[in-house]
């Protein structure tokens, strides 16, 4: 799959739960937010970090942020590079760097609420 096809099914996505919210709930358009949060790239059994996260998913989600006023793309892997993550201890341990450490959980989500509270998507 490419960050086209990915972005495609995301915006498809996207514009059918928008429709549903204005439809069938009676809700304006622009009272519904999204936040697109690509983490990082598991672990692909014996071959590694999943390199279509950074090549198809991250991209999608910031063009999908791009196209949609009401969408924001929290770019994790930007905010918490893996250097970062693993320094903290944030990985459940050294061999399952594809969970995270109840700190690791905790850091993360209170960054991420802080960082969310500063945008103009939900003022």
């Amino acid at each position: 799959m490419t960050a086209e096809i990915t972005q495609l099914n995301g915006s498809t996505y996207l514009d059918w739960l928008i429709d549903v919210y204005v439809n069938e709930v009676g809700g304006d358009r622009d009272e519904i937010a999204f936040l697109l949060i690509p983490g990082h790239a598991m672990d692909v059994i014996g071959e590694g970090k999943d390199p279509a996260h950074a090549d198809e998913i991250i991209p999608a989600a910031i063009q999908m942020s791009n196209d949609y006023h009401q969408c924001s793309c929290y770019n994790l892997r930007a905010v918490f590079p893996e250097t970062v993550m693993t320094a903290n201890n944030y990985y459940n341990t050294v061999s399952d760097s594809d969970h995270l450490s109840t700190l690791g959980y905790n850091d993360l989500a209170a960054k991420l609420v802080l960082d969310v509270k500063d945008t103009s998507i939900f003022a």
